[in-house]
């Protein structure tokens, strides 16, 4: 197996539609295509929109299409480890570098629509 890692991400805020079935195929294809990894993991973390049976039904039907994957993870059950990369990442004090990277990037982001605005 190489070492491409490639996902599947759907969100169960309704029925896939076609243009998912695109995305998923590409994904796929490149993944099988290159000996890597397919994971399927299921975007739920947008609960007000999410839809009873959607993600079971999003499921089925890839695997219906003939899809497969290697793991599944369900982003609301890996709550527990995006905190504790949390902390890691604070103690490190990288997050510290990543705000002031975000800082500048706003700041950049600003003048440049004052600098270009058609207002």
């Amino acid at each position: 197996m190489s070492g491409y890692v490639g996902r599947l991400a759907p969100s169960p805020t309704g029925a896939l539609h076609l243009g998912n079935v695109r995305t998923f195929m590409i994904a796929w294809l490149r993944a099988r295509s290159l000996g890597g990894k397919l994971i399927m993991r299921m975007e739920d973390l947008d609960h007000p929109k999410d839809k009873p049976g959607a993600a079971a039904a999003a499921i089925e039907d890839l695997k219906w299409l003939g899809f497969d994957w290697d793991e599944e993870y369900v982003q609301s059950k890996r709550k527990a480890d995006y905190l504790a990369q949390l902390e890691i990442l604070k103690s490190s004090k990288k997050l510290d570098t990543l705000n002031i990277l975000m800082k500048k990037t706003q700041e950049m982001a600003l003048l440049t629509f004052q600098n270009h605005s058609c207002l």
